[in-house]
């Protein structure tokens, strides 16, 4: 199996990239029965997890290659730089049989590592009201509520949104200048400010454009779940069939601007 020379593609970012709001009973921890009888009763459709209907699976199926994807609920921007790092590391004699595709989350994500607990936690705040922060939303550990007081600590004293914005921008570009040192294949689905240092060919839908990445795509093609649902399910995750018609359109446009393996 080989795309364009290619074994097998990495994919990082939010929900979003991973099929968020279809998080089936063992991922959630509760069973959805509203979301299940809807595309059971006017659909047809099953599934088993929120990992097989995201755009990612689809895709790879369409390239028939092997996909490693590590976009998590929640996942800022911060996280998907360390672990993109991480995985390029632990593959790095095959860094050219792979390329990187990048969802870039906003700022109100945050990526930390918690020392009692040895491990990196997710945090996300809304409306500069609440702040969680978990080392996953699906299943979130059920006694994550005695961590949020060191959390709360953090976001009131050490955290600014405006600073990590800036952050997260220095990092996405140090990675993308350390892949096109490397000849490791990098592209974004959006959200990148600093055109100049990235290749037109790098983002989709090319400089200044946000009209590709996934979300605003369904915004603006009302293909959320609440579109699918006919509003019965107030959800704006990319809807089931939207992750579809999504990949289909990655893969029109890999076709054309993802370069051959590097050999």
């Amino acid at each position: 199996m080989s795309y364009k020379g290619y074994d097998f593609f990495y994919v990082n970012g939010s929900s979003h990239s991973i099929g968020g709001g279809f998080e089936s009973h063992q991922e959630m921890g509760y069973f959805s029965e509203e979301m299940s009888q809807y595309y059971k009763k006017h659909y047809n459709i099953t599934w088993k997890s929120c990992k097989d209907i995201n755009y990612a699976t689809r895709l790879a199926k369409l390239l028939n290659i092997n996909l490693y994807n590590e976009a998590t609920q929640g996942g800022g921007l911060d996280r998907v730089v360390r672990m993109t790092y991480d995985f390029i590391d632990y593959n790095w004699d095959k860094r050219h049989k792979f390329f990187i595709i990048l969802e870039t989350p906003d700022s109100t994500r945050i990526d930390i590592y918690y020392k009692p607990e040895k491990k990196y936690f997710v945090a996300n705040y809304n409306n500069r009201e609440s702040f969680v922060a978990t080392p996953s939303y699906f299943p979130k550990p059920k006694d994550v509520d005695r961590y949020q007081p060191d959390f709360r600590i953090y976001w009131q004293k050490f955290y600014d949104e405006r600073e990590h914005h800036y952050d997260n921008e220095r990092k996405i570009a140090g990675l993308y200048s350390f892949c096109k040192r490397e000849n490791i294949a990098i592209k974004f689905m959006s959200g990148i400010r600093h055109y100049e240092i990235f290749a037109e060919n790098d983002i989709m839908g090319g400089y200044k454009s946000d009209e590709f990445d996934l979300i605003n795509w369904c915004i603006n093609n009302k293909k959320q779940i609440k579109h699918e649902t006919n509003f019965e399910i107030i959800d704006g995750h990319p809807g089931y069939f939207a992750h579809i018609e999504y990949a289909q359109i990655w893969k029109n446009w890999l076709d054309t601007n993802l370069e051959p393996a590097h050999i």
